[in-house]
């Protein structure tokens, strides 16, 4: 097992990529919009959820490589704005990852209103 950790500049990894001999778990850190975040939630998904498919597809991924995502929001109202990004982005996938969201979050900036981490594998392919 080989781990390989991002190489952002950051403190903190944005994901940790572990070589399992038959693919890479990738494990993605909670993002969020950042300096990037406009007060909207859909929004904030939305680029939350680009950046994940990035980091995958710096791997040789994709989104349907993710087998797991948790979603934090600051206020549960926002929960039906958040689920539409999400059935959206995931609604043309073949595999569709388990998900858990949790409300009532803290998060470190005020500003955002949703943090997203997740867990992909992407299989050795032939």
């Amino acid at each position: 097992m080989t781990i390989q950790p991002s190489s952002t500049g950051s403190a903190f990894q944005q994901y940790v990529v572990t070589d399992i001999g038959v693919g890479k778990l990738i494990h993605i850190s909670g993002l969020t919009s950042r300096d990037e975040a406009p007060f909207n939630i859909e929004e904030q998904a939305q680029i939350i959820f680009d950046k994940m498919k990035r980091y995958l597809e710096e791997q040789g991924g994709e989104l349907s490589d993710l087998v797991k995502i948790n979603a934090y929001i600051v206020d549960m109202r926002d929960y039906d704005a958040y689920n539409a990004v999400r059935n959206r982005v995931f609604s043309a996938l073949k595999k569709l990852p388990a998900s858990a969201t949790i409300g009532g979050a803290e998060l470190v900036r005020a500003d955002n209103r949703i943090e997203i981490e997740g867990v992909a594998f992407i299989p050795n392919r032939q």
